[in-house]
């Protein structure tokens, strides 16, 4: 199928409604059907979403600003900070329930498979659903996903290790579905342990 003339990034279509604004009203002008009144209508609904397409733009600065903030702090104040619960480990009254509590404590290098139960959360967005993971102590995940109401679920990311991950798939119909989550824990290439809880979030167009 030809490529539509409606570009496909945020920049290109600020740019290209932006152009279409500053150049409609002398290109129609004189064109059959197009008084001022039809080509202002035009214009404005370009210019509605031109405002929107700058508005992304505008929160993707702003968000890849905040990013930079802090990656800088982590460089910055982490390895004081692991000096700090370094120091706070060797204490006394100190002990590993204000660890759990804090969730300082290192996982441990004898972890037990068997009792591995990773923590799911999930967010959602426009459009998509982000999920959370803490592994607990597994090497990776394996992240399945359901409509509500079947029986089984299915792989939907297999031997994740970095999240958030999103589940952007659209329905069927394109309408609203309920789904539900859950993940299991991976050492090595076996799934371990015991599944996390079920987790419902809607995804919606």
């Amino acid at each position: 199928m030809p490529k539509d003339f409606f570009p496909d990034s945020f920049i290109n279509i600020r740019d290209w409604t932006q152009n279409i604004i500053d150049n409609a009203t002398a290109q129609l002008a004189g064109v059959e059907g197009w008084d001022a009144a039809r080509i202002a209508a035009f214009v404005a609904r370009v210019q509605q979403i031109r405002d929107a397409a700058q508005a992304v733009l505008d929160a993707q600065a702003t968000v890849s600003a905040a990013t930079g903030t802090l990656q800088h702090l982590i460089a910055d104040q982490l390895p004081e900070v692991r000096q700090d619960i370094g120091n706070m480990k060797k204490s006394r009254g100190w002990n590993d329930g204000k660890g759990d509590v804090l969730d300082v404590n290192t996982p441990s290098a004898s972890t037990d498979p068997a009792n591995l139960k990773p923590r799911l959360t999930v967010t959602e967005q426009k459009g998509r659903n982000e999920i959370m993971v803490k592994k607990n102590g597994a090497d990776s995940v394996n992240v399945y996903v359901r409509k509500k109401g079947e029986a089984g679920f299915r792989l939907h990311a297999s031997k994740r290790v970095r999240f958030p991950l999103d589940d952007d798939t659209p329905s069927a119909d394109g309408k609203a579905e309920e789904r539900e989550y859950q993940v299991i824990a991976v050492i090595g290439d076996e799934e371990v342990g015991q599944p996390s809880d079920i987790v419902s979030a809607v995804w919606r167009p």
